[in-house]
């Protein structure tokens, strides 16, 4: 994560009790200027740390989301001190740092809005290279983590304004909590170096207690109008590109057996390196995934991790494999068995082959603080996709793999009927139960591209009012072309069958 004004740290503490590894990660942010630690990160760190406690099931936060809400916040951080709203050695005035706080999701689009104040456009060009460049959806969830910062600034802030009202002989109910920020400041009772303090550790929380003292916003910013995503609206990859895909030479036996797992399965990248040895019946060849997993062998941050995820859970826990790639996962994972990095205190199958990991689960991938692993597959999958022939603006990660199944059993997926018959594509509830979605909405919810249907009807109609034909003849035509588009998909569907069974 590149940042300008600020430094990012993890320190690890690592103790063995009992032939137990117990590690924790404590986050640390510093100013660049000073060297100084960031205190309102300290107490937020503090905050989310009690609201990942399980034992709270209405307020806890899972791993995944506080690792994905600490980025961002280090990201608003960051913006903040190039704002001069944090960091700052003059005194901050808080209409404008307030304005500039409610302008930050102007600084994260990826396009200038029209409505954007000159000082945005300014800051957006100063930290170019630094700043994020998300969509409107990105920013929604980013957004979410940011009100979720401020809000516990904000409670810091009051108890450092109670502390404050007290050393100055104040009563904190005679005094507002805004004009005590000013108080500070013109106080000739407090030295620089405490007026400095105060000012560089609860200002955040200032800016939102001055416009919301009695605690009435729950909502800080706007949220913008959702983008529809390009992988859900198109999937363009055949079966003959996912055969070619598996069998590029680049991929190495772990990733080769995992991809084609994404591919025949339809797994969410979490759950599918959740896989382990006891999960598979080698014989008959089929995958069970249940909802728990077993831990043996973890670190208790290899614990916190696997509890991070999202996992299957729908009543039948059997993962079902379709497609050329199915073939390839089973001959892939014969090949794997025989040469995977193991330490065998574990039971997972996907590990890490080097680096000061290697052996242990292929977990840590998936680390929102470090994802230089998890960013490496993401590289390694776009980049077999590219050799395939995939556009660009498809270049997906992995879960790409997971709406190109959902389109492959929709449309071409073959099947034979109680009666024997060959069918082609399932209906959209059967597609739900064998994807693994607990709602079907969130089946439906994956479109896909109708341009060449689109383009047969238009051709259709142009041809019935160019011809004047009747209406008997209209509906002839009608039958024609849709009998000769069926051949033509059902064709396809044979020549692979037979490519398949060679």
């Amino acid at each position: 994560m590149k940042l300008k004004n600020i430094r990012y740290e993890t320190r690890k503490q690592i103790t063995v009790v009992n032939s137990r590894v117990i590690e924790t990660t404590s986050h640390h942010l510093f100013r660049v200027d000073d060297d100084t630690e960031i205190e309102e990160f300290r107490v937020y760190e503090e905050e989310i740390a009690r609201l990942a406690d399980t034992t709270n099931k209405k307020k806890n936060l899972s791993a995944n989301s506080i690792n994905t809400y600490r980025m961002h916040v280090i990201k608003f951080i960051d913006y903040l001190h190039e704002a001069g709203v944090m960091g700052s050695d003059t005194a901050l005035i808080l209409h404008r740092a307030h304005k500039f706080v409610m302008s930050y999701p102007a600084y994260i689009q990826k396009e200038l809005p029209h409505n954007a104040t000159h000082e945005i456009e300014t800051i957006r060009e100063l930290m170019e290279g630094y700043r994020p460049k998300l969509g409107n959806n990105s920013i929604n969830v980013h957004l979410n983590a940011i009100e979720h910062y401020i809000k516990i600034s904000e409670r810091h802030g009051r108890s450092a304004h109670t502390r404050l009202c007290r050393a100055m002989g104040v009563s904190p109910s005679e005094s507002e909590y805004q004009p005590l920020f000013e108080q500070v400041w013109n106080s000739t009772e407090i030295t620089q170096a405490q007026k400095l303090y105060w000012q560089n550790h609860t200002a955040i929380g200032a800016i939102l207690g001055a416009h919301n003292i009695r605690g009435e916003t729950n909502q800080i910013f706007s949220r913008l109008p959702s983008d529809d995503s390009p992988v859900r609206d198109k999937v363009a990859i055949t079966q003959e590109q996912i055969e070619q895909f598996l069998n590029q030479e680049s991929l190495s036996d772990r990733d080769r057996a995992l991809f084609a797992l994404l591919f025949a399965s339809g797994l969410r990248i979490s759950e599918a390196l959740l896989l382990q040895l006891g999960h598979i019946d080698f014989t008959q060849r089929r995958i069970f995934l249940p909802p728990k997993i077993s831990k043996r062998g973890l670190t208790s941050e290899e614990n916190k991790l696997c509890s991070g995820w999202k996992g299957r859970k729908t009543r039948h826990h059997e993962v079902n494999l379709f497609g050329v790639a199915e073939e390839i996962f089973w001959k892939s994972l014969d090949k794997l068995l025989l040469t995977m990095t193991t330490d065998y205190s574990h039971d997972f199958l996907f590990t890490f082959d080097k680096g000061k990991n290697k052996g242990r689960p292929f977990l840590l991938t998936q680390r929102a603080d470090k994802k230089r692993g998890h960013s490496n597959i993401v590289t390694r999958f776009k980049k077999a996709l590219r050799e395939v022939g995939i556009s660009e603006d498809l270049l997906h990660g992995p879960h790409f793999a997971r709406h190109a199944l959902v389109f492959y059993l929709h449309y071409e997926c073959p099947r034979l009927t109680e009666g024997g018959e060959l069918l082609f594509g399932y209906k959209a509830e059967d597609v739900s139960r064998l994807i693994g979605h607990v709602s079907f909405t969130s089946t439906v919810n994956y479109k896909r591209d109708n341009s060449e249907k689109l383009s047969q009807e238009h051709k259709l109609s142009r041809d019935i009012t160019r011809l004047n034909l009747t209406d008997q003849q209209a509906i002839l035509l009608k039958e024609k072309n849709k009998h000769l588009a069926e051949a033509r998909r059902i064709e396809g569907m044979l020549m692979r069958l037979e490519a398949h069974k060679q």
